[in-house]
């Protein structure tokens, strides 16, 4: 097992789905992300938006205490 400190960064991801349908007929979905230990807020109007929101994020990096930040 590795001695290296874990590096993460926790999201809280709400989803849900919306009384109106998409232009296709398939369920709309919304989601808003929570990043918790700064508190920022992002609403997405799709899954695909909250995918890419995730995979542009960086890796996290260390701060001087050893503890993740974005």
């Amino acid at each position: 097992m590795s001695s290296e400190p874990v590096q993460y960064t926790s999201y809280l991801v709400r989803l849900w789905r919306r009384e109106t349908a998409a232009a296709n007929g398939l369920p709309a979905y919304c989601a808003d992300v929570e990043h918790i230990q700064s508190g920022e807020h992002h609403h997405f109007a799709s899954p695909t938006d909250l995918c890419a929101f995730f995979q542009q994020l960086p890796p996290p990096a260390e701060d001087s205490e050893g503890s993740s930040i974005p």
